[in-house]
């Protein structure tokens, strides 16, 4: 997919500052390009000027490509709803092109063939006005609610349980160690962890699942981000990563980080476990499209592989019109090895699947459980 900006004449400074923001952060999504076409400044009205420049505009429109311009009589966009229209983009695989009007806006019919007229409030064409920009919100922030728990309910303690008795059969497992579950979404694992005789601490980022674990389990919760846990450095018995909560981040710096910082609350001699989807299986066997219900509506899931494979997208619209969004960085097994050893951690075993079986093209996880060096 490509973003093509296509704006007449050149962009004032107040909404050149404004575009810059968010095609910056456009294109760690996608890769953008702009274009420039002459205003019509000679036109003797100011309707005959913006029809001249929507031809001209019209003529520099990629092929097949979703238009959305910007107008004061669009709609805002919040983060959460720039996030959604990306991943749709990104799902449809079509280009799309950003139109900009002149001093005199963009024509009529060029808004009507639109697909979606986007306000920036006070920065909205034509250009010149002022105002704030708001930040894109990372899809993650969005997502993990209490709708997605409802979408989903076959995530149960079953599998939980599973995936712990076969680290405890494994493992050098003592009454009262001391556990960090980094992205413990609603406690499924908290709780399997506490019920197997350990003291376990769960770090999310969603409010809506801590409250979710608080009720589930005794143990404390903690709401921070796992590239800056607010955890003493080295004071973990075994820290795990579970039920692909990692690979959401927009850059490879960003998952080392957050690496670094899991493995970092580990003892010497303790344990990192990071349980992960087993990527290849993913890219075979992709379901491109499904409907689920939620409360009883109807929710159609679109699946889509992009960037060659290396990430998979996946868009959700129920039919009262809410969406939403996710997108996983789909790291190969030696991948994470690779990263995990650069870390520190020595890899001890591998796991296929929540009972233990070893890894294989046909197991649906990748389970990696490596010990940190001395």
């Amino acid at each position: 997919m490509d973003i093509t900006l296509l704006a007449v004449g050149r962009l004032r400074p107040s909404f050149r500052e404004a575009c810059d923001d968010y095609m910056r952060r456009l294109s760690r999504y996608t890769s953008m390009h702009e274009v420039e076409v002459r205003e019509a400044s000679r036109a003797p009205t100011p309707d005959v000027q913006r029809r001249e420049e929507a031809a001209r505009l019209e003529a520099r429109v990629p092929a097949g490509a979703e238009l959305v311009s910007l107008a004061r009589s669009g709609r805002e966009w919040s983060s959460a709803d720039l996030a959604r229209r990306v991943g749709e983009w990104q799902l449809h695989a079509r280009p799309v092109a950003i139109l900009i009007g002149g001093s005199t806006g963009l024509a009529d019919p060029l808004l009507a063939k639109s697909r979606a007229v986007w306000s920036l409030g006070g920065r909205a064409v034509p250009q010149g006005a002022t105002g704030s920009v708001g930040t894109m919100a990372e899809w993650f922030e969005q997502w993990f609610n209490d709708e997605y728990l409802a979408l989903y309910p076959h995530r149960d303690d079953a599998d939980a349980g599973r995936l712990v008795a076969a680290l405890r059969s494994r493992l050098p497992w003592r009454a009262g160690m001391r556990v960090l579950d980094v992205a413990c979404g609603p406690g499924r694992h908290a709780r399997a962890l506490e019920e197997a005789g350990v003291s376990c601490i769960g770090v999310d980022l969603s409010m809506a699942l801590l409250r979710r674990a608080r009720e589930a389990t005794n143990g404390p919760f903690v709401r921070a981000d796992m590239r800056a846990l607010p955890i003493r450095p080295r004071s973990m018995d075994l820290t795990v990563n579970l039920f692909t909560s990692f690979g959401y981040f927009d850059e490879e710096h960003e998952h080392l980080s957050a690496l670094a910082e899991m493995v970092g609350t580990v003892r010497s001699g303790g344990w990192f476990v990071l349980d992960f989807l087993n990527s290849e299986l993913v890219r075979r066997s992709l379901v491109a499209d499904e409907i689920l219900s939620l409360h009883g509506t109807p929710v159609e899931v679109h699946r889509r592989l992009t960037d060659r494979g290396r990430f998979v997208c996946k868009s959700l619209r129920s039919g009262d019109g809410r969406s939403w969004f996710e997108r996983v960085r789909l790291f190969d097994a030696d991948e994470l090895v690779t990263m995990l050893e650069a870390q520190g951690v020595q890899m001890r075993f591998r796991m296929g699947n929540y009972d233990g079986a070893p890894p294989g093209p046909l197991e649906p996880r990748v389970v990696l459980v490596g010990q940190v060096r001395e």
